[in-house]
């Protein structure tokens, strides 16, 4: 559905670039009602026939681009629709990859329970040890973290500045873990539909700052703000190694 989607704006551009140029300029093509609804049911369909399958992170995502999709096709930016239906497409097929183990945690550090502050523009999943823990636009969640875990994040954007904050703080009330462009890094994962794994981290460089300056700040919820952040492509993959260093004291 999504490849006919595409066809469908393909063949608007060309006959919009057929005009005369002694033609006024044709209104940027729109998606027809019918087309958006056909793509909405063809996605519920195949919600069901992976429900089992699909975490509920995964269906987060999915939800959030299928609102930026609709959205899009009711601006009429062709290119717009054209690029969230790829990034759709992507996401509906990591999400119906079989689940891979989940690695054992690690069993020699202590555990320390915390709690999750983070927000994206767009939309992001969070994973630690291979766990999905969270994901959503903000997100206020639980979780269980120690030295030598793994924190992996996919991010998307949708369009606009993009942006990433991420608050871990400790249940002692006097540690944290922040997002940092000098401690976490972005990673291309050898399989995206396991891109939650720590064995998937391949390709790592420095992440960079995130574009969206208006996010706001976490230092009243969490008691510390954070960098944004983001790595290189609108979807992309942010990893940090839970170390001493990684673990600031709050003053």
């Amino acid at each position: 559905m999504i490849t006919r989607i595409i066809l469908l704006t393909s063949v608007l551009l060309c006959a919009a670039a057929a005009c005369g140029q002694d033609q006024p300029a044709p209104p940027q093509p729109q998606l027809s009602v019918q087309a958006v609804a056909a793509h909405d049911a063809a996605l519920e369909k195949a919600s069901d026939a992976y429900q089992v399958a699909v975490s509920d992170a995964d269906k987060t995502l999915i939800t959030d681009l299928r609102k930026a999709l609709r959205a899009a096709s009711a601006d009429g930016s062709a290119t717009e629709v054209v690029r969230i239906a790829t990034m759709l497409e992507e996401a509906q097929t990591a999400a119906q990859t079989p689940p891979a183990p989940t690695p054992a945690t690690n069993s020699h550090a202590p555990r320390m329970s915390a709690t999750i502050y983070a927000q994206c523009d767009d939309c992001f999943e969070m994973a630690i040890n291979g766990r999905k823990v969270a994901a959503g636009g903000f997100v206020l969640s639980d979780c269980t973290i120690g030295i030598g875990d793994t924190i992996c994040v996919r991010v998307v954007n949708a369009g606009g500045p993009r942006g990433f904050k991420c608050v871990i703080k400790l249940n002692d009330g006097k540690q944290v873990i922040a997002s940092d462009v000098d401690k976490w890094k972005c990673y291309v994962p050898k399989h995206v539909g396991q891109w939650y794994l720590p064995s998937e981290v391949h390709a790592v460089r420095n992440a960079q700052h995130g574009t969206n300056n208006n996010m706001g700040s976490m230092r009243v919820a969490a008691g510390v703000d954070a960098t944004c952040i983001w790595g290189y492509e609108e979807t992309s993959f942010l990893v940090l190694r839970v170390s001493k260093d990684a673990i600031n004291n709050l003053k």
